[in-house]
Parts: structure tokens; sequence; C-alpha cells
């Protein structure tokens, strides 16, 4: 009896960290019902794997796909014979997962909802988490990201796109009234950057500040980076202009500390971030 107890609880042990698949039900073009199932691969390239059918229908779909931050999901659809036959867009919001179902030159609504399961077990990173491990020295890594579904070129050409705005804020302390900073964002649907790297002195409590003409006889570029605890906020006072960002690009935002270490490589995104031993 002892022996099959301490093997209910090894088995136990072993599945604790396998997570259940998602079941999502809901409709495409408002009619047509479906039933899907998503669950975690090894993938690295498409760590989300599953299929989908038609009300009514047994014949499966097969799905593959990647979740960006929280909140997007992308799947490409593919039939019995491998064909890539179409792709979703799946956004958050209102408790359900609704966006695009794109094929060739046609597209549809799509609306779902969670039947069963936890579809943030497909999130690369769990942002707060890795804030949690990051000590209170303004040293380090500080990252902003947001997806979304860009739907600009959808009615011309049938395509959608994720899009991203955000990106890595590194932050080295050189003297105790002096940072080095660097930071390359981007700013979609337009997709221009606003790239910066340079020294910010200390103007008060917690406060730092770059005021410097990058040209003579020019407006001065003027950010001031606010830290809280394990955060950054930058605004911007300046033109972006004078900044040298890209015409529709800004800095102003909140980033997040993930990682006390900084990456040397001039252009830093999250997942360089993430790859720092």
């Amino acid at each position: 009896m002892k022996k099959i107890v301490l093997i209910l609880l090894l088995s136990l042990f072993a599945n604790a960290g396998i997570s259940a698949a998602v079941k999502l039900k809901g409709k495409i073009g408002g009619k047509y019902g479906i039933e899907m199932e998503l669950e975690a691969s090894k993938d690295a390239k498409n760590p989300i794997q599953g299929k989908y059918h038609y009300d009514g229908k047994t014949t499966d779909l097969t799905l593959k796909g990647v979740m960006y931050g929280d909140y997007v999901v992308y799947l490409e659809e593919y039939n019995s014979e491998g064909k890539n036959t179409g792709s979703f867009y799946l956004s958050y919001e209102e408790k359900k997962w609704s966006g695009k179902w794109t094929g060739t030159e046609k597209y549809f609504d799509v609306e779902l909802t969670v039947q069963s399961g936890d579809m943030s077990q497909f999130k690369e990173f769990d942002m707060a988490e890795l804030q949690k491990k990051c000590s209170s020295s303004l040293t380090g890594s500080y990252a902003y990201d947001y997806y979304f579904l860009n739907d600009m070129w959808l009615q011309e050409t049938g395509n959608m796109e994720v899009g991203f705005n955000g990106g890595v804020v590194s932050v080295k302390e050189v003297h105790k009234d002096t940072l080095e900073i660097r930071f390359e964002l981007l700013c979609g649907p337009t997709y221009h950057i606003a790239y910066f790297d340079g020294d910010a002195v200390k103007t008060g409590k917690n406060q730092y500040e770059f005021n410097t003409a990058l040209y003579e006889g020019e407006e001065a570029c003027h950010l001031v980076f606010t830290f809280t605890e394990k955060k950054v906020t930058i605004s911007q006072k300046s033109s972006s202009m004078d900044c040298e960002f890209g015409a529709r690009a800004y800095a102003d935002g909140d980033f997040t500390k993930i990682s006390d270490k900084i990456s040397t490589k001039e252009t830093v995104g999250i997942e360089d971030v993430l790859k720092l031993k």
C-alpha cells in the first residue's frame, strides 16, 4: 500500500510542471462555429501547437504559433497535406480572444472564449517575475513591450501583422551623480526609431536629466529619467527632431527593470537581455 501511495505522489510531482491544454470555442465570420485546442511545445520557433475544427466536421486543421507579450497570439493554420491555408491574429480584450482569420485575399472576424486551461502558460517570459529577481540598484536593463494587431493594410492586401512598440533602456552608474544611458525604441505602427546614447546627470531625488544641444546653434535635446522601485520613467521635454529621433518616434514611457546586467551590443532587444548570464 505504501508503495502505491509513493508511486501516486511521484506521479503527481512529475506532472506538476505540465500545463493542461487550453480549449477555446467561438466563431469565425460571426457564423462558423469552431473548437480549438492549444498546448505548449518545445519548438522554440513555434512554442504553441494545436488544432481546431469547424462544428459538424471531424477533420482537424493543425495550428502552430507564438504568443507576443501578454495579450497577442499569432497562429498559422495547416491542412492535412501540410499546406499553410490561413492565419489567426488574436488579442485579449474583455475576457475574449478576438481578431482576424486571414487567408488568400480574404479575411473574417474571429471571437473565441477559453473553456478550460490557462493561456498565460504560453508567455515567453513574465516581466513582473524578472523584476522581482533584480536588485534596487540603478544599473541594469529596463524594458517595455507592447504588441498589437496592425490591420493597416488589411483591406488592400488581406494581410495583417503583429505590431510592436517598445524596447530596452540600458543604464550604467558611472558616478554617484552620473548615469550612462542608452536606448533604441521602436515606435509602431510607423516603426520610426528613437535612439539615444549619452550621460544623464542627477538633478533631484531619483531624477537624472540630459539637457544638451547635439549640435551648436540647435535646440537642446531634453530628457528626464525618473527612477522608482525597479522602474524608470522617461519624459521627453523637447522635440523628436532636437534629439535626432525619427519623425514619429518618441522616448516617453515607463520601463520595468528586467536584469541587473546590460548588453554591450549597439542594438539591444529584450531577447538579448534574457540571454545574459
